[in-house]
C-alpha cells in the first residue's frame, strides 16, 4: 500500500503532465501531447471561452498567491438541521453571512476542535460564526441558540476568533 505522500506526489506529477500535454509542451511520448499542440508554438487558444491563452493562466507556483492573505470570519443566523453523531459536522440552512461573501443556502460545516462538541444544540434557530480559511474552506468556530434573527448570543463568545489551522 502506498503512503499518502507518495500518492500525492504521483497525483501531482500526473497533473503537471496533463497541463503540459494540454499546452502542447509535454515531454515527447506523453500520451495526447501531439494531439493538443497547435501550430502557434504549442500554445492553445482559449479565447473563445474567455480563458485567454495558456500563457496567461496562473502557474502552479502562483497557486499560493490565490490563497486568502488571512482567514476571514462571518456571522449568520440559521436553522440547525442536523449534527453529526460525533459532533464533527453540522448541517444548517443559513441566511447570508456578514463578513464573508456567502449567500443564504443549506450546507454542512466542519466544526472546529475549539467548539465544545457536548454543548452543540441539537436543533432549532442558532447564530453561528464561521472561519473562511486561507484555502477557501469553511469551519464553524462558534454556535449558540437564538430566538430571533440576531447573532447577539455570539457576543458572549471569546472576542478573539480561533486562528486558522
Amino acid at each position: 500500500m502506498r503512503s499518502v505522500a507518495s500518492r500525492y506526489s504521483a497525483n501531482r506529477a500526473a497533473l503537471i503532465l496533463l497541463v503540459l500535454a494540454a499546452a502542447g509542451c509535454a515531454p515527447e511520448g506523453t500520451p495526447g501531447a501531439e494531439r493538443n499542440a497547435s501550430s502557434a508554438g504549442g500554445a492553445m487558444d482559449h479565447s473563445a471561452h474567455g480563458a485567454g491563452s495558456m500563457d496567461s493562466m496562473a502557474s502552479m507556483e502562483d497557486a499560493e498567491a490565490q490563497l486568502l492573505a488571512e482567514p476571514r470570519f462571518g456571522t449568520a443566523t440559521a436553522d440547525l438541521l442536523a449534527v453529526a453523531e460525533d459532533g464533527s459536522e453540522v448541517t444548517v440552512r443559513h441566511s447570508a453571512f456578514d463578513g464573508i461573501e456567502m449567500g443564504a443556502m443549506t450546507m454542512a460545516f466542519d466544526v472546529a476542535e475549539s467548539v465544545a462538541r457536548d454543548a452543540l444544540p441539537e436543533a432549532g434557530r442558532v447564530a453561528l460564526r464561521v472561519r473562511q480559511n486561507r484555502n477557501y474552506t469553511y469551519e464553524l468556530v462558534a454556535i449558540c441558540p437564538t430566538t430571533e434573527d440576531s447573532v447577539a448570543c455570539l457576543e458572549s463568545e471569546a472576542r478573539a476568533p480561533a486562528t486558522a489551522p
